[in-house]
């Protein structure tokens, strides 16, 4: 399998900002204790929620992009190349952090008589299934909380083989992208059904997540087979504009479903997030110099550490500041420790990525290509 090297750096970038998101929400744990009412909770919620689904379609746009030329026939031997990668970069991180978490709920509740995972989480069997990344899977529950999207990132990863084979058949751009507006709306209108007007997290435990990512992950690759195909209008400033549009939709649906009726998800945003995804690969104008630039795409690299450690370190903070009574300090000193908390947050995942994340996925990847060779080389032999 031949893997593209240069990664589109904008796409790189930008994951940064949605991490950010979801690491903005879960910074609730610690404000709602030293200082309590600061993040109001609506707004922050929505944009983490939509975050989690520009995630899921960034996903599918650059596994096609990457892999779909050489997926293009089924191959056993393709197949396996790509799922060791693809284990190589999610795997390492997510064990290490669900070992982290039992350790922490043992230690939680031996010294504090009370540890930090429900009793269904808790379970020995729940264990293993995490480490299998089967914890989507009932009666599975996702010991770290923001691993719930692994869980079906990795079905998606099973299928990516079989979905390129119906890819590979698009021969226009024009093809491509109207499947994948019918898909983005079909998958608003399901939204719609799964959260009509009441509490988010009111649902069906099992079904919200499979439903996010098959029509996430399958727009996202087929909006990429439309963007390949259009060829010398791949990129341009015209996109920066598009990309600053299809923001504004998405920021005004969150404002308005944030100051009407109950919490809900503002259903119409759902395509737009596919228009940004798209937007911003093709961007060069200031939105791609912006996110292409040498910091934010350091942090868009940083991502996936954040995404997966922050909750683990807020979950720390929030059990030290209740425990140690930080809420009745001066509001200096409260302050100073949300800057702490800000820090820890940011040298936990720049320790994830630079101590496990990148070595352990180099390792990985180094043993898959001596594999190949040694492959390469008894095939030639026999011939």
């Amino acid at each position: 399998m031949t893997v593209i090297k240069d990664e589109l750096r904008s796409l790189v970038g930008v994951r940064a900002f949605a991490a950010g998101l979801v690491v903005f929400w879960h910074f609730h744990l610690v404000l709602d204790v030293l200082a309590p009412g600061v993040l109001h909770p609506r707004a922050p919620v929505i944009a983490a929620f939509l975050a989690v689904d520009f995630f899921f379609m960034l996903s599918g746009f650059i596994m096609a992009e990457k892999y779909l030329h050489a997926m293009r026939r089924l191959s056993w031997e393709e197949a396996r190349h790509f799922y060791t990668l693809r284990f190589a970069r999610i795997w390492p991180v997510h064990v290490a952090l669900v070992v982290a978490f039992v350790a922490f709920d043992r230690v939680s509740g031996a010294v504090l008589g009370g540890g930090v995972l429900g009793p269904d989480a808790a379970r020995w069997t729940n264990t293993v299934l995490n480490v299998l990344m089967l914890h989507e899977v009932p009666p599975g529950v996702s010991i770290n909380i923001p691993a719930w999207s692994v869980g079906v990132e990795v079905g998606a990863y099973l299928l990516f083989p079989f979905l390129a084979l119906a890819l590979v058949r698009f021969r226009s751009a024009s093809s491509a992208f109207a499947t994948a507006a019918i898909i983005l709306v079909v998958g608003a209108w399901a939204y719609g059904q799964l959260f009509p007007q009441r509490d988010m997290f009111a649902v069906t435990l099992y079904v919200v997540p499979w439903v996010r990512i098959v029509f996430g992950f399958v727009a996202g690759a087929l909006l990429n087979v439309g963007w390949r195909a259009l060829r010398a209008g791949r990129y341009g400033p015209g996109w920066d504009v598009t990309a600053v549009m299809a923001l504004a939709v998405i920021f005004t649906a969150i404002v308005v479903v944030n100051w009407s009726g109950p919490l809900a998800l503002p259903v119409v945003a759902y395509p737009f997030i596919g228009l940004l995804v798209l937007a911003c690969a093709g961007a060069t104008g200031v939105v791609g110099r912006m996110l292409s630039s040498r910091p934010v795409e350091w942090c868009g690299r940083l991502s996936y550490s954040i995404y997966m450690t922050h909750y683990l370190v807020m979950i720390v903070l929030e059990t030290v500041f209740i425990h140690t009574g930080a809420d009745d300090l001066g509001l200096p000193v409260r302050l100073l420790l949300i800057g702490v908390s800000v820090l820890a947050v940011a040298a936990t995942s720049v320790t994830s990525y630079y101590v496990l994340e990148e070595p352990a996925r180099q390792w990985i990847r180094t043993w898959e290509h001596r594999r190949r060779q040694r492959r390469s080389a008894a095939t030639t032999m026999d011939t």
